[in-house]
């Protein structure tokens, strides 16, 4: 049996179900940590409420979704969007579009490790504690987080499922205390949903944010040879996944509004959720709101962790640096290297406060990720051509421009400064990658041979073939 048979028949019996599965692409969005602070930066960016922004946000998931989950129904392998683009393009987009996806990865786990730190050192302060160094507090955080992705796939799914679980307890209760209790200054819910005075452009930059947030919606993906009938259950997992963040982080935008007196209030606050936990509630309920929130968040960063493991395993399995890994499984090696990324992406940035930390890294990966799933949607258009779904193609081209207007307003006009400058750094990044493929030609043939492909261009080619019209026999 070929290495690639063997692939497939191991995505059909792996041992993660579908509930593990939801879990990877749920942690790697984070509502419950995400909602902490996100609804304050989304009105403080658009000057109007953030229900608005997450619900285009989740319209525009929606559409990349049902690309994705289309070609997880037909194409298994860790490598997801790396896979994808190289089934539907070329070796060479494959190649560039898994290193932007890499480095997504590793700016998200980075960036939330930073936030974690900064979480902790809230959490002390309601709890009258001496705050701590920040970067120490990443560092032991992102040991724990290496130990859970070391464990396995199995492992540590079931770790982020208790976690996340317990961060969207917290989430809920503080969600539905402030509305029974009447919010602020009533229940008035066209305010959370008011577009008054915000032109097009200040809303779409905070769709952008929202769709960022979403981000890693196909993260189960990543997992395909590890799960249950992956062509069923990966698909699900990317939808279901996106429905449940985008309607917590609606649901928080909502109730977060409505629990500040103004709007001004609500832009300035630095985490609007653990004051709303700590005004209905008291300090020591917000004390453990928010270290609910730190173990809520480490499942992010490990499941964040393993997107970027996996990712880097497939390429490198497939020969990119000359000898091709042939252990089953991740090598030791590869998390490692990912590790110490994450680690740097992190402490790196030690000179700054940590919420600066993550704020600087986490916009970098934002961009990434929306240029990832671009690149990934655009060639999308010629395949739903090539295999006659008219549907497919008008749904690519909306999400295309819908991707690509949010790009394009996420950078101009230009953010102040030093937000301005993350477009030219992930511009460097991205020029790192094409300067490498134009010189690597033998790298890239020994990827284009490599067996792991084989099987999904018989398939890709069996889907081509059964779409092109009978001719009428005479």
């Amino acid at each position: 049996m070929s290495t690639s048979t063997q692939q497939q028949a191991k995505s059909t019996r792996g041992g993660i179900g579908a509930i593990r599965s939801v879990a990877q692409p749920l942690s790697v969005s984070g509502p419950s940590a995400g909602t902490a602070i996100l609804p304050a930066t989304v009105v403080a960016v658009t000057g109007t409420a953030g229900a608005p922004s997450f619900l285009l946000g989740l319209l525009a998931g929606g559409l990349v979704v049902y690309v994705l989950s289309s070609l997880a129904r037909h194409f298994s392998s860790d490598g997801s969007l790396y896979f994808y683009a190289g089934i539907i393009g070329t070796t060479k987009l494959a190649l560039l579009t898994g290193w932007i996806y890499l480095l997504t990865y590793l700016g998200f786990a980075g960036s939330v490790l930073s936030n974690e730190a900064n979480f902790v050192n809230v959490a002390l302060e309601y709890a009258k504690l001496p705050s701590i160094s920040w970067p120490l507090v990443a560092l032991v955080i992102w040991a724990i987080c290496l130990y859970v992705v070391w464990r396995g796939a199995e492992f540590s799914t079931g770790f982020q499922v208790v976690v996340e679980c317990l961060g969207i307890a917290a989430l809920l209760l503080v969600g539905v205390t402030v509305l029974a209790t009447g919010g602020d200054h009533g229940i008035h819910l066209g305010e959370a949903f008011s577009l008054s005075g915000v032109h097009g452009g200040k809303l779409f930059l905070g769709m952008a944010i929202a769709l960022g947030s979403f981000g890693g919606f196909e993260s189960g993906a990543s997992l395909s040879e590890e799960t249950h009938s992956a062509r069923r259950t990966v698909p699900a997992s990317m939808w279901i996944s996106l429905l449940i963040s985008g309607a917590l982080y609606v649901f928080a935008c909502v109730f977060i509004t409505l629990g500040f007196p103004s709007l001004e209030a609500l832009a300035a606050s630095p985490a609007p959720l653990f004051a709303l936990g700590e005004r209905h509630f008291g300090t020591w309920a917000a004390f453990v709101m928010t270290s609910v929130v730190v173990i809520a968040g480490m499942s992010t960063v490990s499941a964040a962790t393993t997107g970027a493991v996996r990712t880097l395993n497939a390429m490198w399995r497939d020969g990119l640096f000359g000898r091709r890994l042939t252990s089953t499984g991740v090598p030791p090696m590869v998390i490692g290297i990912c590790g110490a990324a994450i680690l740097g992406l992190s402490i790196g940035f030690a000179r700054y406060p940590a919420y600066l930390a993550f704020e600087y890294v986490a916009a970098a990966a934002a961009l990434l990720l929306t240029t990832s799933y671009l690149a990934v949607v655009m060639l999308s258009v010629y395949w739903f051509a090539r295999v006659r779904s008219t549907i497919g193609v008008v749904i690519a081209v909306l999400a295309s421009a819908v991707l690509g207007y949010s790009l394009w307003s996420s950078v101009y006009p230009a953010p102040e400064a030093p937000f301005s400058y993350l477009p030219y750094i992930d511009l460097a990044l991205v020029a790192v990658g094409v300067c490498y493929l134009a010189f690597a030609g033998k790298a890239v043939r020994r990827v284009d041979s490599s067996t792991h492909w084989q099987a999904a261009r018989t398939e890709r080619d069996r889907l081509i073939e059964a779409a092109r019209p009978r001719k009428m026999l005479r």
